[in-house]
């Protein structure tokens, strides 16, 4: 998986107008963690590689990415976006899939309980809080690692 940019992210940061993002991503209990960049002239631009382990069968199917804002106190999730491992091996396992994949969650500007359970679950989201584009592939190993 790469992680290319992400453009038109939210604005967690409203003494600088930005948000100083980075990806988490989850699968079958292991997370993952981008580089922080902040956004300039509304991008963000990480270019980093992270391998993925896939054990078949797969036993959790769910691949999550979320944007976080890196602050000092505590960091504040931004927005997620899912995938099916499945469908993403099956459509990759011949050439390299590059998309841009859409970010979803609470409206900007409010905050609690509902905004939270926005900015985690991209199905319950009512906003479009920005894209990224990724590249994805599938390839058979013998020794699979993870690796940032």
């Amino acid at each position: 998986m790469r992680f290319f940019i992400a453009e038109n992210l939210p604005k967690m940061d409203s003494f600088m107008g930005s948000i100083d993002a980075y990806v988490k991503l989850t699968f079958n209990n292991t997370k993952l963690k981008t580089k922080t960049y902040t956004m300039k002239d509304n991008r963000v631009e990480w270019f980093q590689e992270m391998l993925i382990p896939v054990t078949i069968p797969i036993d959790d199917d769910k691949l999550k990415f979320e944007i976080y804002d890196e602050d000092k106190i505590m960091d504040e999730l931004a927005c997620t976006v899912q995938f099916s491992i499945k469908s993403l091996i099956k459509n990759t396992e011949e050439h390299k899939m590059t998309k841009w994949v859409n970010f979803y969650g609470a409206h900007n500007g409010y905050s609690g309980k509902n905004s939270k359970l926005m900015n985690a679950n991209p199905s319950d989201a009512s906003a479009w809080k920005g894209r990224m584009m990724i590249q994805a592939w599938a390839e058979d190993v013998k020794y699979p690692i993870f690796k940032l």
